[in-house]
């Protein structure tokens, strides 16, 4: 029969760096289910339950661009939406769920946010189109998904952030890995906006105003983040079709989760950008652009897909490593938007088409990212201009990262090792079983971030005991555990 010890550490260290200075292996993003769930286009949708990209044709949203959806941590669908209305995992509309106002066709209309540590608020965020009247701006509403027999019903609409707005939204994890930064950018403006939604909802008396860039004269279309939270990439639109002398700019920032600013502008030039994402590593940048310059009108090809290596962070080599990963011809192929999977590749709109691009490899340098035009079949369904929006933290693959909290893989030494729930607010159940062996003694340490140890207690003849926060901090630690000499060490988040 298992024992139960509590455990209490009182100690703590302030958090200054995220460099983790004992053993850990890396384990599985736990947020990455929430992207399972895909639905864009004419109706179109993908679907990564097992793992691997099926094609569902289940949804019922149509739209050009803006889309969202989310999942829940166990991957099952639970709403989508193109910034106006808002449908249910049962492809239904929710109670209250028309008449948001992400209106027009704005490339980025919504986003969908869960609350932090609240398993039942989504905060949607929307923002309209630029040709919209009158312009409504940035604005957000509110779903309870305990109403409605667990499907979901709109609680509060349309509240307004800001106005006018650029056609751009994003949003990526705080430092302390419980909040989220959601920013946007004002209309014919310099000025992006940092808001943060807690456990206490949106911050609306600390908004971060980052002026820094070019203000377009125009609009701007599309905003994302890199998965790890440290860059942020912006497009400026120069409108290219009515002054050829103007050229769309790609701004590569460095971004500050823990403040929310902005620093250390790279502007990338090219004729008219259109869609961007970063790899999966953080160290590339994908762009794509047409070639409208009407002096050449189309050549050397209509579409390119370019690459950047900014690893460096260094002007001149960024803008010296642009490699043309595709030229097509053709006007039948284009690349209007990219997004990330959770199968690890990378998936670009083509407009129009019943099916879309694929980057098998998108973490390698130039064409060995191994991009298959239109490798990926719809169905019978159409995408149109962009893919769904999410939180850019739900793809990282650091494992100093805020979603990664899997205990050391040790099946094959007979051990099995729980840690539920991890993230905790309150206490955490640390569970010991072995398949071959008695568990006479545990030794368990718990360190901060940078190494430090705070506390060592060991234990006889227990295999099962709780660990309460008390005063301890939010933050991140390291827990490690010594059976038989062998050591095992896995991450803990204290909201």
């Amino acid at each position: 029969m298992k024992t139960k010890t509590s455990v209490f550490f009182t100690s703590l260290l302030t958090i200054t760096c995220l460099l983790l200075c004992v053993k850990m292996v890396v384990g599985q993003n736990s947020q990455i289910n929430r992207t399972n769930h895909w639905y864009f286009g004419g109706q179109a949708g993908i679907n990564f339950t097992s793992g691997t990209a099926v094609a569902d044709t289940n949804g019922q949203l149509s739209a050009y661009a803006g889309i969202s959806s989310i999942s829940d941590t166990l991957g099952n669908l639970l709403m989508y939406t193109e910034g106006q209305n808002i449908w249910n995992k049962n492809h239904q509309i929710m109670p209250n769920g028309t008449g948001l106002f992400g209106l027009g066709t704005p490339v980025q209309s919504s986003i969908i946010i869960p609350k932090p540590l609240d398993d039942n608020i989504y905060y949607i965020f929307t923002c309209d189109g630029t040709e919209s009247m009158p312009d409504e701006g940035v604005r957000y509403s509110i779903v309870d998904m305990s109403l409605n027999g667990g499907l979901g019903d709109v609680i509060l609409k349309n509240q307004l952030l800001f106005k006018p707005s650029s056609e751009q939204l994003g949003a990526t994890m705080h430092a302390n890995c419980t909040d989220v930064w959601i920013m946007g950018r004002e209309l014919y403006s310099n000025n992006y906006r940092v808001y943060l939604l807690t456990e206490n909802g949106i911050d609306t008396n600390n908004v971060v105003i980052n002026t820094i860039g070019n203000p377009s004269p125009w609009n701007g279309l599309g905003l994302k983040f890199s998965s790890n939270g440290k860059k942020m990439a912006a497009q400026n639109n120069w409108d290219n079709l009515n002054n050829p002398q103007n050229l769309d700019t790609l701004e590569l920032f460095d971004f500050d989760n823990a403040t929310g600013l902005l620093s250390n502008l790279i502007q990338l030039p090219d004729t008219t950008i259109v869609g961007f994402d970063f790899s999966l590593d953080n160290n590339l940048l994908y762009v794509s652009n047409f070639n409208t310059e009407m002096a050449n009108l189309y050549l050397p090809c209509f579409a390119e897909l370019l690459q950047y290596d900014i690893s460096s962070n260094n002007t001149g080599l960024i803008k010296a490593s642009r490699t043309i990963i595709s030229c097509p011809l053709s006007f039948d192929y284009d690349y209007t938007d990219i997004q990330k999977g959770k199968d690890n590749k990378m998936y670009i709109a083509n407009s129009f088409s019943d099916s879309i691009t694929v980057i098998n490899y998108p973490n390698n340098i130039g064409i060995s990212c191994n991009l298959q035009e239109k490798g990926f079949s719809l169905d019978g369904r159409i995408c149109y201009t962009a893919l769904p929006n999410f939180v850019s933290s739900y793809f990282n693959q650091d494992s100093t990262g805020c979603f990664y909290t899997n205990i050391n893989d040790i099946k094959n030494e007979n051990f099995l090792i729980s840690i539920y729930p991890n993230p905790f607010s309150a206490s955490t159940t640390i569970s010991m079983e072995s398949l071959s062996i008695p568990i006479t003694e545990v030794k368990v340490s718990l360190f901060d971030v940078v190494g430090k140890k705070i506390n060592t207690i060991i234990y006889q003849n227990n295999n099962e005991f709780t660990l309460y926060r008390g005063n301890i901090q939010s933050g991140i630690y390291i827990l490690q555990l010594t059976i038989s000499n062998r050591i095992y060490s896995q991450k803990l988040i204290i909201h």
